[in-house]
């Protein structure tokens, strides 16, 4: 049975694992994350960005390394 607990604990693995995505891909240039590397979505970037638009959580692959974190990791406002 999926219970609440269950859920807080999902969720703040998913922040935790997005925080170390963005983090990595912070790392890299725009250049570098733009690169075409063979990968399903072409890139790094076009990885983030389907990620993004999978999860709806309202996140642009184009403002990582800009100290911004998507929206799903931002504290309320």
């Amino acid at each position: 049975m999926i219970t609440p607990a269950y859920i807080r604990t999902m969720a703040e693995y998913n922040a935790e694992m997005n925080r170390r995505l963005y983090g990595a891909a912070a790392r890299l240039s725009d250049g570098e994350r733009r690169e075409p590397r063979g990968a399903f979505w072409g890139s790094i970037h076009g990885t983030l960005t389907h990620i993004c638009g999978a999860t709806g959580n309202g996140c642009r692959a184009s403002t990582i390394g800009q100290g911004r974190p998507p929206r799903s990791n931002r504290a309320p406002a």
